[in-house]
Order: C-alpha cells, then structure tokens, then sequence
C-alpha cells in the first residue's frame, strides 16, 4: 500500500479600522487601561483591537499609546502576521511617530514572524505605538480624532490525504517458477545425470557467483553448447535450481540437507534458514 498526503497553506487576508474620536477625553485614563474595536471575524477567529492611550505598562511612564490585536473568540493557536497604519482624517497616514529615529522594521509595526495567539484574550502588538506628544500635536488639524487600521493574515495549515494505492503483493517467485518449468527464453542447458535441465543464464548468474564465473567466463565460448553437472543427483539440482528462482525450497525431505549444500557451494547470495 502507497499513501501520500499534503500540506496546504493559505492566508486569509484582511482589514479592520479602528476611529477613535475626541481623543482628548481619553487621555489620562490611566496607564493599562484601553478602549477595544468591535468584534470581527477572519479566519475563523474572532478579533478586536485594545488601544492603550496611556500605553499598556507603566515602563513608558505614558509617554506612548500602545495598540494591540486581540483574539476574541473561536479555536486557539491561530498564527497571524499583521501590522498597524495611524491614518488622520483624511486618511493620510502618518509618519511622525516621535524624536527616536525608528528602523524601518519599527516604521511598519509588521511581524514578520507570525504570531501564534494560544488562549481566548491573548494579545499581540505594539507598546510604543505613537508617541503621545507628537499625536497630541498631530490632533491639532485633525479634529481630535484618528483611525487605527490593522492589516492581517490569518496563516492556515491544512492536510490533505491523497488517495491511497493498494499495491499488489509481488508475485515474482511464482512467474519465474513458470520461466524455469516452460523454458521459456532459456539459453543454457544442464545435462544431469540422464535428465536435462533448461535454464537462464542472467537468473544464474545473478544468485551464484560460481554460475557467473562459469556462464560469462571460461566457459562464455561455450554458450551454445550442454553442460554437464556431475557428483549430484537430477532432484538435488531441480531443487537447488527451484531455489536460485523462487528463493523457496521444494518439498524435498530427503534432499533438503544436500540443496542447501550444493547453494552454499555455488556462493548463493541468500541461503534459506
């Protein structure tokens, strides 16, 4: 039996943007504290945005609103990539995000790594998000109000079973069991005793060395001609031929011990137990 089965992986993309009005009022709320989007769907997941005006830990002192993604509801373990724009009211986005120069890795907020959300209310994100004296400044020609957009990828992994093929058993032995008995394409002949023997060369020579020494060797010239087996009765060689074709032995009690000899003799690459 052959099965095979492959792995699927997909995204599901999507955008979710977040107005905070009359920010003003939010300000000072306290540090840990946030307002959250509604609840939306992608994924199978569901998901909303905390945002922190006074950030989420008091490490900032509050000098940064912090922003993150949520999982709501819906299956654990889900894997995200994702990233946050601050858009004005004309939906211009900002780039001034504060005195610290910022790397462009930083400038995106893009996770470049997915990350994986393993329990209803965990959150990834970002706690220096904007700096709040520049936003504060930023507010002035925006009607004290923004939007925050979260751009994601929701990364899904699935499996899927190809078709399973039953494979026949091998049934080898028995197809050059009837090459030996037919002769057919037989290109060597024993003479044993007064009995006659058709075989193949090729089959020979690849279970015994002494067979392959002898059929392309000395005895190459010879090919057309009978070779004469002595010291050995005809049913030990039929036996000991019936085996170098099927790797089984033939139901012969009292010449067992003497094939197994006369395999061992011509170097047989697998001697039956």
């Amino acid at each position: 039996m052959v099965a095979s089965s492959r792995c699927l992986t997909r995204d599901i993309t999507a955008t979710h943007n977040f107005e905070v009005t009359n920010f003003s009022l939010l300000d000072g709320m306290g540090i840990g504290e946030y307002v959250s989007s509604s609840t939306f769907s992608v994924g199978s997941f569901d998901w909303k945005l905390n945002f922190y005006p006074d950030g989420d830990d008091a490490e900032h002192e509050a000098a940064y609103e912090s922003v993150f993604l949520c999982l709501a509801g819906g299956p654990t373990g889900a894997r995200v990539k994702f990233k946050f724009t601050l858009f004005d009211k004309d939906y211009q986005v900002s780039r001034k995000r504060g005195k610290r120069r910022k790397t462009e890795k930083e400038e995106n907020l893009l996770k470049t790594e997915a990350s994986t959300f393993d329990s209803i209310g965990q959150e990834w994100g970002c706690s220096d998000f904007f700096d709040k004296s520049v936003l504060q400044e930023l507010l002035l020609d925006s009607d004290d109000c923004f939007t925050i957009r979260c751009s994601m990828s929701v990364i899904k992994v699935d499996t899927e079973e190809s078709d399973t093929i039953e494979v026949p058993p091998s049934n080898l032995h028995q197809d050059l069991a009837r090459m030996l008995k037919d002769g057919e394409d037989a290109d060597v002949t024993f003479r044993v005793g007064d009995q006659m023997f058709h075989a193949h060369r090729n089959i020979l020579a690849a279970r015994s060395m002494v067979f392959k020494v002898e059929l392309f060797g000395a005895m190459m010239e010879n090919a057309t001609e009978c070779i004469e087996i002595k010291d050995m009765e005809p049913t030990v060689f039929d036996g000991l031929l019936h085996f170098i074709y099927t790797d089984s032995l033939p139901f012969f009690p009292l010449a067992t011990k003497e094939i197994l000899e006369k395999a061992v003799a011509a170097r047989m690459e697998k001697i039956p137990s």
